[in-house]
C-alpha cells in the first residue's frame, strides 16, 4: 500500500491508531519521531519527514519521541500493571476495589484509565 505525503499528514493530525506501524513521523526542527497517533502538538507539514521503520529514524539521528513511545510495542501492558497482576495471581485471595487500586500499585492515572480500558469487568 502506497501511502502519499498528504494521506500520511492527515493520519496524524487526525491521531489514527490504524496507521500504527506503517510509519513513523520525523520532526526536523526537534529532531525526534513519533507513532501516527501521537498526543503530542503537531508539526507543519514543511517541518516532516515520513519514515517507515524506527530504524531509519534512528539511523537519521532521530530520537524517539517522550509522549508517543514509538519504540514500544502497540498496546503494550504497562509495568506497574503487570506487577500487579502478578501479585494478584500469586494471591488469589487478594481483593483490591477501584478506590484501593491506584494506591496499591501507585498506578498513574493513565495506567488506571489503560487498565480500565483491557479489562473493564468490576474488581474486586
Amino acid at each position: 500500500m502506497e501511502l502519499s505525503k498528504a494521506e500520511m499528514y492527515q493520519a496524524i493530525l487526525e491521531k489514527d491508531t490504524s496507521f500504527e506501524g506503517l510509519f513513523f513521523t520525523a520532526v526536523k526542527t526537534i529532531g525526534i519521531f513519533c507513532k501516527p497517533s501521537c498526543p503530542a502538538r503537531k508539526p507543519k507539514i514543511e517541518n516532516v519527514e515520513f519514515l517507515f521503520s524506527s530504524k531509519d529514524c534512528l539511523l537519521k539521528g532521530y530520537r524517539p519521541c517522550k509522549v508517543c513511545k514509538p519504540l514500544e510495542p502497540v498496546k503494550s501492558m504497562p509495568l506497574e500493571i503487570r506487577k500487579l497482576l502478578k501479585e494478584m495471581v500469586s494471591n488469589p485471595d487478594l481483593k483490591i476495589n477501584d478506590r484501593g487500586l491506584p494506591i496499591k500499585s501507585r498506578l498513574k492515572c493513565w495506567e488506571t484509565q489503560w487498565l480500565s480500558v483491557q479489562w473493564p469487568v468490576p474488581m474486586g
